[in-house]
């Protein structure tokens, strides 16, 4: 298995912490590396299934691309 570089966290987090935002609803500032998506954002169960659905959409679309 390959090792994640800093390089590539930092290349998809702007990406995903979208995602995250506007699927709990909060601010963009709020996202952030250290968070914990339960206890600093509030996510429910429900909400990772949204959060998973999202990225593989776009995902999905930049395949397409």
């Amino acid at each position: 298995m390959s090792q994640i570089s800093q390089q590539d966290v930092d290349a998809v987090f702007p990406k995903v912490a979208d995602t995250i935002a506007d699927a709990l609803g909060c601010d963009l500032d709020e996202v952030k590396r250290d968070a914990s998506l339960i206890n600093d954002l509030g996510a429910e169960s429900i909400d990772f299934l949204d959060i998973v659905f999202r990225r593989s959409a776009e995902q999905a679309l930049a395949d397409q691309l």
